[in-house]
């Protein structure tokens, strides 16, 4: 439940649950908590997510329900909901389908009382109700009902994605993350054609404001002269009208003044394209990687375009040629060991993590997190906190990650990073991606101080 994210309702459930009924999920009029109290708010709700996670339920709901009330009694009804969304995925994640049912109506309602939220906050709603009424559906063995809960779930989706159409401008990267998750509500729902129609088109739009920035940064780009190689990342919030702030270095090439070349490109290329949208809750955090190759500073700078053209086309040849090869070994590698009598599953880990790579190479994100999930039902990763389930589950966030799902992202990589076990395993490299992935999550989500301290952590794993 916990993303990127996210009428009346057709059918009425009894809740047993008296403590649920109190919540008000915020019906009241519109206001905010501002300052300091807004501060500890959104760290107490980071906690609770934490807790979550760590499947510390209990603690997580006594927090959240704190939260709602303060929420409440401060007429903040997006804090409100926000609170309600977490506490309804708590019940979610312990399989409490019809709780976490009710408080999802509770907050819809809420949500569309006078003066009604945002289009965004609804959909956010619509979109969580959707999910778990499409979990519902999976455990009803009636029929009736279970066609009767996925036809809601399908009207649920279809206003979210009106909702979030009218929120967000089309140029902005967050219409494309709040697409994508409702294309998988689709597919669950039994939807193929409407699911790849609507993740094409989410595709579409990162893709195109994302060429587009990357091409005026690097037009705006430069740097002095230097006698070697480096890499640099920056990143800030896009704004609407495509301007920009918050410009920070999350990763320093160790260079003061390439590191301010970098901080100046971002300044002198916008504005990027209009991000418009409807609230100032809705923000996008992005960071952009600078690369300078010491040997091609050196060339005379004269070669032909269409020269260079036909070798990046070669090299993109190659490399697919390369990763089809991958794709082809690892699953041959996958039958043998699995069909073996015994096998190391980190071994068998591995080669589900390489062939889950190559496809993400090939630009098959969807077939990456679905060999993934295959491989996590496995007896053998059945424990979070063994080293060949820790592998798997770093390989899913990267590919969330690099999907453009960084909630997904954050919320898998967390799971790894403060696993016990992490620092255990062997291989430096997967800690090192791990980090520096989830450091590359935080940052994009906004959250650069939490992403600081994984970038950091990460230089004790790197050669």
């Amino acid at each position: 439940m916990p993303r990127p994210s996210l009428k009346t309702n057709l059918l009425c459930i009894s809740i047993a649950s008296a403590s649920i009924l109190a919540l008000s999920c915020g019906a009241m009029a519109h206001a905010q908590l501002t300052g300091s109290d807004a501060d500890v708010w959104e760290h107490k709700l980071s906690t609770a997510r934490e807790l979550r996670e760590n499947r510390d339920f209990d603690k997580s709901r006594q927090i959240l329900e704190g939260l709602i009330a303060s929420a409440d009694n401060s007429k903040d009804r997006i804090r409100s909901r926000k609170a309600c969304s977490a506490l309804a995925a708590v019940y979610f994640f312990e399989g409490d389908l019809q709780k976490a049912e009710a408080i999802n109506r509770q907050a819809l309602a809420a949500a569309l009382a006078d003066p009604p939220l945002s289009n965004s906050e609804r959909a956010l709603v619509l979109a969580d109700l959707a999910e778990v009424l499409l979990g519902r559906a999976e455990k009803e063995t009636n029929p009736e009902k279970q066609k009767a809960l996925q036809d809601e779930a399908i009207t649920d989706i279809d206003m979210a994605l009106d909702m979030v159409r009218k929120a967000f401008s089309r140029n902005n990267p967050s219409l494309s993350s709040r697409m994508s998750f409702l294309s998988e509500l689709y597919a669950k729902a039994g939807q193929k054609a409407k699911s790849d129609e609507v993740r094409i088109e989410a595709g579409s739009i990162v893709n195109a404001f994302l060429s587009d920035m990357s091409i005026k940064i690097k037009r705006a780009w430069q740097p002095p002269k230097r006698t070697f190689s480096y890499s640099a990342e920056v990143g800030f919030e896009v704004l609407d009208h495509g301007r920009v702030d918050q410009e920070q270095m999350l990763t320093s090439s160790n260079d003061a003044d390439a590191d301010k070349a970098c901080i100046a490109a971002v300044k002198a290329a916008q504005p990027f394209a209009d991000i418009s949208k409807e609230s100032d809750e809705d923000k996008l955090f992005l960071s952009f990687r600078f690369d300078y190759n010491f040997s091609n500073e050196n060339k005379s700078g004269h070669e032909n375009e269409a020269h260079k053209e036909q070798a990046k086309e070669r090299e993109k040849e190659n490399l697919l040629a390369k990763e089809k090869a991958n794709i082809q070994d690892a699953r041959a590698k996958i039958k043998d060991l699995r069909s073996a009598r015994t096998h190391d599953s980190m071994q068998l880990a591995l080669q589900y993590a390489r062939l889950s790579a190559s496809l993400r190479n090939s630009g098959s994100f969807d077939e990456s997190v679905r060999t993934l999930k295959s491989a996590l039902n496995l007896k053998e990763y059945s424990r979070v906190d063994t080293p060949g389930t820790l592998v798997l589950l770093s390989e899913l966030g990267a590919t969330y990650l690099r999907a453009m799902e960084p909630e997904l992202a954050e919320k898998t990589l967390t799971m790894v990073v403060e696993n016990p076990n992490f620092k255990k395993l062997g291989d430096q490299k997967v800690k090192a991606r791990a980090l520096e992935d989830l450091g590359h999550a935080l940052s994009t989500l906004g959250r650069f101080a939490e992403a600081q301290k994984y970038y950091l952590e990460k230089r004790q794993y790197s050669n």
